[in-house]
């Protein structure tokens, strides 16, 4: 099942705004190339438009799905595959709490996942945390669910 990502507002509103300042920064750069025919001005428009895309992606590109067998973390361009039976523990917080992990979360309304093969554990934040948890319990009974 896919799970879409939960964001916090002011998570999306600050990744739009530094997406649309880069994007808008990186054409007026190429455009001056163009118009002004100043050298190598090109190079830092395309730099800053391809950052700034690539903000744009995470923030409205991420989800989470479950298969038979794997966990898929999407944000943005970068993809994770964790297998389920992997899993040691699941931690359900609402707050902000400072674990080291990967940070795929785009809300204080998230989960940690620990596996036993991966030395980094993933924060994730599905919209609906609630049968994320019921659905990785079906696949791995034998995981340990906290809740904050």
């Amino acid at each position: 099942m896919i799970y879409s990502a939960k964001r916090d507002v002011w998570i999306l509103v600050l990744l739009l705004l530094v997406s649309t300042f880069l994007l808008g920064g990186g054409m007026l750069l190429v455009g001056a190339f163009f118009w002004k025919r100043v050298p190598f001005l090109w190079v830092p428009g395309v730099i800053l438009t391809g950052v700034g895309s690539l903000v744009l992606w995470v923030a409205l590109g991420s989800g989470y799905e479950i298969d038979e067998r794997d966990i898929h973390l999407r944000l943005g361009p970068m993809r994770w595959r964790l297998p389920l039976d992997s899993i040691e523990d699941v931690y359900s917080t609402c707050r902000f709490h400072h674990d080291f992990g990967w940070g795929l979360a785009l809300s204080f309304d998230r989960l940690r996942i620990k596996c036993r093969d991966r030395w980094l554990p993933f924060w994730i934040s599905p919209e609906d945390k609630a049968a994320f948890i019921a659905e990785l319990r079906r696949a791995n009974p034998y995981m340990k669910v906290t809740q904050d």
